[in-house]
């Protein structure tokens, strides 16, 4: 049995788990910070359901969209630890590489989606979605919720083109990322 697979696998898995958590919590935080007028937290204690979708809606999201941006991260650490000549800085800098990478898209993932949302709001003039949000409006908040999660099928794709956009480097022809990569005037693909 190959142990190197087995290791890699296992460190991937507990990589990605942790960095789940991260963006889940730096969603959540940056939605508390960018949504004027709701204390979500306050909100949340008070049984406030729709306040509740509406931030379940905005996790799951935000949550797809830095997923599709992961996948390259992943392979570019996978280039680093899967080459012959190797070494534990060079994976520990493409992870550091990658770390920045998913904050810049969790970012623009976020502003993104607001934006999206806010417009939205304007578009829809007859309804207030944040005073009824907060008033409890669950009917509301299930389109809201909605919305986001659509949005964020749209956006992931860009996410991951992001990302892939900001790889400081190519990959070698016959590695993981490679497989990855946006091929001259058309659109990406992962296998």
């Amino acid at each position: 049995m190959a142990w190197t697979p087995l290791v890699i696998g296992l460190a991937e898995l507990l990589l990605t788990a942790v960095l789940g958590l991260l963006v889940a919590y730096a969603t959540f935080a940056l939605l508390a910070r960018l949504t004027r007028g709701v204390d979500e937290e306050k909100e949340l204690s008070a049984d406030n359901r729709a306040v509740a979708v509406v931030v379940a809606g905005t996790l799951l999201g935000v949550g797809f969209i830095v997923r599709e941006a992961v996948y390259p991260i992943v392979a570019l650490v996978q280039d680093a630890v899967l080459l012959d000549d190797w070494s534990a800085s060079e994976a520990a800098t493409r992870a550091a590489y990658g770390l920045l990478f998913v904050a810049i898209v969790l970012v623009c993932a976020l502003g993104a989606l607001l934006l999206a949302l806010w417009i939205f709001t304007r578009l829809t003039r007859g309804i207030d979605e944040r005073a009824e949000i907060k008033r409890g409006n669950v009917s509301v908040a299930i389109v809201v919720a909605a919305l986001t999660l659509v949005l964020a099928w749209f956006i992931a794709q860009g996410a991951g083109n992001l990302t892939r956009a900001l790889i400081p480097s190519p990959p070698l022809p016959d590695s993981p990322a490679a497989a990855l990569q946006i091929p001259a005037g058309g659109t990406t693909h992962v296998p």
